[in-house]
């Protein structure tokens, strides 16, 4: 087995790994489109920019939460990376101390989240990377094998 064969494998199953979870989290993401809704309270908000020259900005939210009588406390925004602009809107939305709905996963209810459903922008985004992995990882094996490359 040359070189571009053992890659191409090796590709080819992180970008399955990949696959597989880019399935799993599309899937939880539709279904928290159905979890029920409690109301909540905003505990801490911060919002953190990593790097002085990027407009990327992390939003850091507590929150607490009641289930059949049973506190939690969450941390979860959503089931997705926010954007900056979100970021800065939902800082100005969940002031601490406020009331917030609070989406909650029925089968788990200490996983939670205040903004449910996939990102309708980029929904499939995931898995497309991942399929373009998995076509250069079996290109690599077969180019591999037929002596193209290596």
């Amino acid at each position: 087995m040359n070189l571009p064969v053992i890659a191409g494998i090796v590709f080819l199953l992180f970008s399955l790994y990949l696959m597989k979870q880019s399935l799993t989290s599309l899937a939880l993401a539709n279904a928290s489109v159905l979890w029920p809704v409690v109301i909540g309270k905003i505990l801490s908000v911060e919002v953190s920019k990593p790097q002085s020259t990027s407009n990327h900005r992390v939003l850091y939210v507590k929150y607490s939460y009641q289930v059949d009588g049973q506190e939690y406390i969450g941390s979860r925004d959503a089931l997705y990376t926010l954007t900056g602009d979100e970021v800065l809107q939902l800082e100005q939305q969940f002031a601490e101390s406020s009331e917030v709905e609070v989406f909650y996963d029925p089968q788990s209810p200490d996983s939670a989240v205040l903004i449910t459903g996939p990102r309708e922008d980029k929904k499939y985004s995931d898995l497309i990377l991942a399929g373009v992995g998995v076509v250069v990882g079996i290109g690599l094996i077969l180019a591999g094998n037929a002596g193209l490359i290596g």
